[in-house]
């Protein structure tokens, strides 16, 4: 039988255990936004291939094309290429926009790129929505390694998720 102290500080080792785990997925993968490129998106190797060339303009003006056609992916790397000012001027407002509609679209990228966003901000009133989209984003197999930290993060420093999932490994 463990006492209270053992409990809390059980409770503690996991919470440690958790914060390193995620750190170390951060640590593997790039802080950059996800983009349409890590999804099957038809049309948007046209947009890799215009970035490889350095041709920023035509990328963008691809990716605003394919954008248009309602596609979330596509909506998703638009945001990422506006936010980044490639091919065109940077426009934060315009960016965030973007990846709302490509999270209302059900874009997963979208959805990991608002999650980071709000995770790693200071408001912590926002962490619940970002619980809320990264727990879509595990559900992907490609990105689910990447959406560790944000949710570790949140989980061990907001105390949000259910008990078991705070407290479990």
């Amino acid at each position: 039988v463990v006492g209270a102290a053992g409990i809390g500080q059980a409770s503690g080792v996991r919470r440690l255990i958790i914060l390193v785990a995620s750190l170390c997925a951060l640590s593997v993968w790039p802080h950059a936004a996800t983009a349409a490129s890590d999804f099957p998106n038809p049309g948007w190797e046209r947009v890799d291939a215009a970035l490889e060339r350095k041709d920023d303009a035509e990328a963008r003006r691809i990716a605003e094309e394919l954008a248009a056609k309602c596609d979330p992916e596509a909506i998703n790397g638009l945001a990422v290429l506006v936010a980044q000012g490639i091919g065109g001027p940077a426009d934060p407002r315009r960016s965030n926009a973007l990846l709302e509609q490509a999270v209302a679209a059900g874009s997963v990228g979208a959805k990991l790129n608002v999650a980071r966003s709000l995770a790693s901000g200071p408001d912590k009133s926002q962490w619940p929505r970002a619980l809320s989209l990264l727990q879509d984003v595990i559900k992907e197999p490609k990105l689910a390694q990447v959406a560790y930290y944000p949710l570790g993060r949140i989980m061990t420093l907001g105390g949000h998720g259910r008990v078991s999932e705070r407290q479990g490994v």
